[in-house]
């Protein structure tokens, strides 16, 4: 009997144990919620948002991204150009992959000389500037150029790291056990509802080693359950959901909001081989009818800022010369008259012209640009609305089937955005060009910036492109809207990045008490 009950008692002390063991594991759990599964966890192959903020947790990089967009090193000791045509790179001390092998010149060689195969890489455009990448020594290694890209250190060196062994292999790495990388977590497991991570402990940034030993990512892909998981506690942080959602917050007191000014800017972009919307003074006519601080209040909730140019408010290349169109609407129908576009009975009755305007099947840009059609109605230009769906949409407005459409530049870091937006060898398929706008004097500019490294001859080239879009008009910028993510009030350590990445999920712990 007395065996009896020291075995029950036994029994009880392991459960209590397990019990409290788990309550323990729990507690050192992050748990984040995506809209969607990441396609790739190899870096040579995350094209897709969510699988590049996963690469950026587990693996490593030569420089790594900012909060408000720009960079720093990570595992480069030294990143510096010798001459336009060639970019010497000098690596930390001591840095290794979650095997405890060694991260060398040659591992970051392996992997870029991946990404500059056309027939293997789907990154490869990014990379045609390299001509040859040479190793030094096991710490040192160049790049070498064939053409100047003064990016090319913001856009391309963030690539996270493979060892050789892995990075000369073709295919995408897809099994989590031969996935090795250097970042702050290392892949568990991955099925298709819950990525599980943890802690690297060979992760050689000491001050973003993370705080939880375990980060847990639940694939939820409507956006009701994934608010309502944050509500019930079962996801501690979420970063996709919609702004009507955002703007109850305040009405559960176990969240809170974080928001940032993100690195996006929507606009109104116009067919310049349209004769009507190809007129500048048409342009400027519709410029002045819109009422961005309207939207912005109403439609965007207050998460957004009116937008005067491309680059962000927070960019080195923002540019106080270039000035906001506000509405004023007796400007705008001046304009009109001037452009020949004279009302022909009065105000009520027949529109000075008619326009068309192409927008997608998102509700919100659908609302947003129902709203722009009232306000142009107010100077008398009448606007035919089309919704389509992406692939219709995007076809006709890249074969010249639209006036005038809107859509957003996003996750842009650098001004030779500009480049790709609008000069004139970027006309589709080639780039961004979707206007068809021509500017000889904006395109040397633009080729002068992309060849130039120092950053203060590049500001004045890209002022001066600036001043040039802002008299122009090819496009009405519109605004920036706000990144934002929603927390579990007993979180702290949290930082949103103004392209969306979770880089900061490392330092996130419990407030003190």
């Amino acid at each position: 009997m007395e065996l009896r009950l020291k075995l029950v008692a036994l029994s009880l002390l392991i459960l209590i144990m397990s019990s409290c063991s788990q309550g323990d594991k729990s507690i050192d759990q992050l748990i984040v919620a995506f809209d969607n599964s990441p396609r790739s966890f190899d870096p040579r192959f995350a094209i897709d948002a969510n699988s590049q903020y996963l690469t950026n947790l587990l693996h490593c990089s030569l420089i790594e991204y900012t909060p408000e967009g720009g960079f720093q090193n990570q595992i480069a000791s030294s990143i510096e150009w010798k001459n336009p045509k060639l970019l010497h790179i000098k690596l930390k001390n001591k840095v290794r992959f979650s095997n405890s092998q060694p991260l060398t010149a040659a591992d970051v060689k392996a992997t870029f000389d991946f990404l500059l195969n056309p027939e293997k890489s789907p990154r490869s455009a990014g990379f045609k500037v390299v001509d040859k990448i040479v190793v030094l020594n096991a710490s040192e290694l160049e790049f070498h150029f064939n053409k100047v890209d003064a990016a090319f250190i913001i856009n391309n060196l963030g690539v996270g790291i493979l060892p050789q062994s892995l990075a000369k292999i073709d295919e995408a790495i897809k099994d989590p056990e031969k996935l090795i990388g250097c970042g702050p977590y290392k892949l568990d497991s991955f099925k298709s509802h819950e990525i599980k991570l943890s802690q690297n402990g060979k992760f050689v940034l000491k001050n973003r080693v993370p705080r939880k030993n375990q980060l847990i990512i639940k694939i939820v892909k409507d956006e009701g359950t994934r608010f309502l998981k944050l509500r019930k506690g079962e996801v501690h942080l979420v970063q996709n959901i919609s702004r009507e959602k955002v703007a109850k917050i305040s009405d559960y007191p176990k969240l809170h909001l974080q928001k940032t000014l993100g690195l996006n800017t929507a606009y109104l972009a116009f067919n310049m081989k349209d004769k009507v919307v190809g007129n500048k003074k048409v342009r400027q006519a519709i410029a002045y009818a819109l009422n961005r601080n309207s939207i912005i209040k109403h439609i965007l909730k207050g998460m957004a800022q009116p937008a005067s140019q491309l680059m962000t408010p927070g960019s080195f290349y923002h540019f106080d010369s270039v000035s906001l169109i506000n509405q004023d609407l007796e400007k705008a129908k001046k304009l009109l008259d001037e452009a020949g576009y004279k009302d022909p009975d009065g105000e009520g009755g027949k529109p000075r012209l008619v326009l068309q305007y192409k927008t997608t099947t998102d509700r919100t840009r659908v609302t947003i640009a129902k709203t722009i059609v009232t306000q142009l109605s107010k100077i008398g230009i009448k606007v035919n609305l089309q919704s389509l769906e992406w692939g219709k949409f995007k076809k006709d407005v890249e074969e010249g089937k639209a006036q005038l459409w809107s859509l957003k530049w996003v996750g842009f870091k650098d001004p030779d955005i500009l480049h790709y937006a609008f000069h004139s060898s970027n006309h589709p398929p080639q780039g961004g060009n979707r206007g068809y706008y021509v500017n000889e004097s904006l395109d040397k500019i633009l080729d002068d910036a992309r060849s130039i490294v120092d950053k203060n001859q590049r500001k004045s080239l890209y002022e001066k492109a600036a001043q040039i879009l802002e008299n122009d008009l090819p496009y009405i910028y519109l605004w920036h809207e706000e990144v934002f993510s929603v927390i579990n009030n007993s979180l702290t350590g949290y930082e949103v990045y103004a392209d969306g990445r979770y880089q900061s999920l490392p330092l996130v712990r419990e407030k003190a008490n």
